[in-house]
């Protein structure tokens, strides 16, 4: 899944340079060159990286409940309180060198106490990088992590979190015919469902903080 391509260069006589008619070295060429010029033309291996297989998968928002009251029917909801209906998810890509890029939403949607206090529907967005790494639990993909804040795609008119603009964290990723569930590391229950396959993921689930 994660080919690597390797080059060889098989140039004995140019490393040790070309004799001219006066019986001198010529060092123009360069080595793994066959022409004149400084410039090698044969030792340019690099690693291209692809996307095998296409993102045909369901949008994790279809696992969205009650935009607008979903903490209003949780049994320790307080409408005295502020609070906010917070959908969160993700999506990532995986190429064939284990290269992870991607992005992790929460949607904000507050209850009328905060709307009282002049919160509005909003997103808080981070951008996501990383690479694939040894899974625990038995998972089928470890996925390492970096997690940016995206203040340009973010528009909530005042910032409700707290974390770091960059955060570091590993994922532990269980894929079953097409269903994917998330686990942090060390946890038994996934904090996460969603969908995925080889190349793609995604994920969703609901909370409810106190804010």
């Amino acid at each position: 899944m994660r080919p690597w391509m390797f080059g060889l260069c098989m140039a004995l006589v140019a490393c040790g340079g070309d004799k001219g008619s006066d019986g001198n070295v010529d060092d123009t060429g360069a080595i793994g060159d066959d022409d004149d010029d400084t410039v090698g033309d044969d030792d340019d291996d690099t690693t291209e990286c692809t996307v095998l297989v296409d993102n045909d998968l369901t949008d994790p928002l279809t696992l969205m409940r009650d935009d607008d009251h979903y903490c209003e029917s949780q049994p320790l909801y307080n409408p005295d309180v502020n609070t906010a209906s917070a959908h969160w998810y993700g999506e990532m890509t995986i190429d064939d060198c284990g290269v992870v890029t991607g992005r992790e939403v929460v949607l904000l949607f507050p209850n009328p106490q905060w709307e009282s206090n002049g919160a509005v529907d909003c997103m808080a967005v981070w951008d996501v990088s990383g690479v694939v790494d040894e899974p625990q639990g038995g998972a089928d993909y470890g996925l390492s992590v970096t997690l940016t804040r995206n203040y340009a795609d973010s528009d909530c008119p005042e910032d409700p979190y707290e974390s770091p603009e960059i955060d570091s964290t590993h994922y532990n990723v269980h894929l079953d015919a097409g269903t994917a569930r998330f686990f942090f590391d060390g946890s038994t229950e996934p904090f996460a469902e969603g969908f995925g396959n080889e190349s793609h993921f995604n994920w969703f689930f609901d909370s409810c903080p106190l804010l």
